[in-house]
């Protein structure tokens, strides 16, 4: 009878034990498919984010060389403008139609025209394109400096001798900031605009407090 009284006990040791067994098995196996799912969501988002990153990053190389292509644009348009500086008062006067367009200064006068037409041009197509707003600053104060030189400032002065000068000038330190740009390289140090009028007695010309190590090369 204590035989088989052990006998039982054994049995239900082994029963109770193989049910131990296959509950802590679904258990785990839970536990583990639960683990499984996590890691996967977690990798899931992780993929997601950095896609969402790479976007980010090819969207703004884009925009940057969009803004690099429209800056060459511009650099041409400031090279044109630059020859004409000293003959931008020539603007000023006024001909007959046949005068305008048949006579050697009418031709050379329209030719200043359509470079600072083609300058003021560049303002509303590829100037709005450029991302750096400095840059685009600086080409729009030009355009008004041009302007004023074109328009506001007594022909063969003192004033007009040294307008000329300071245009000249601002016109460079534009161009190496274009240069700058399209290079990838950071932009000259801001400077302030010339005034044009200043007080007859400062015949020095306008440069930059700082100038870029280029000044002398253009």
């Amino acid at each position: 009878m204590a035989a088989m009284d052990s006998r039982w006990e054994l049995l239900i040791y082994a029963l109770v034990t193989a049910i131990a067994a296959g509950v802590g098995a679904l258990v785990g196996g839970g536990l583990t498919l639960k683990t499984q799912k996590e890691l996967a969501e977690q990798d899931r988002k992780a993929q997601a984010a950095f896609a969402a990153e790479q976007r980010e990053l090819d969207r703004l190389e884009q925009r940057v060389g969009f803004s690099r292509n429209a800056a060459v644009d511009l650099l041409e348009r400031v090279t044109e403008l630059w020859a004409v500086v000293p003959r931008l008062s020539m603007l000023q006067a006024r001909g007959s139609m046949a005068e305008e367009t048949v006579t050697p200064l009418g031709a050379r006068r329209q030719r200043v025209r359509e470079a600072l037409d083609t300058y003021r041009h560049g303002m509303r197509t590829a100037l709005l394109r450029v991302s750096d707003e400095e840059l685009a600053s600086r080409y729009r104060t030009l355009a008004s400096l041009a302007s004023e030189l074109a328009s506001s400032i007594e022909p063969d002065s003192v004033t007009m001798n040294r307008a000329v000068g300071d245009v000249e000038n601002y016109t460079k330190f534009v161009l190496i900031s274009l240069h700058r740009y399209i290079d990838g390289k950071s932009l000259p140090q801001h400077a302030d605009p010339p005034y044009l009028e200043r007080v007859t007695g400062d015949a020095s010309n306008w440069h930059p407090n700082d100038l870029p190590e280029e000044w002398d090369q253009i």
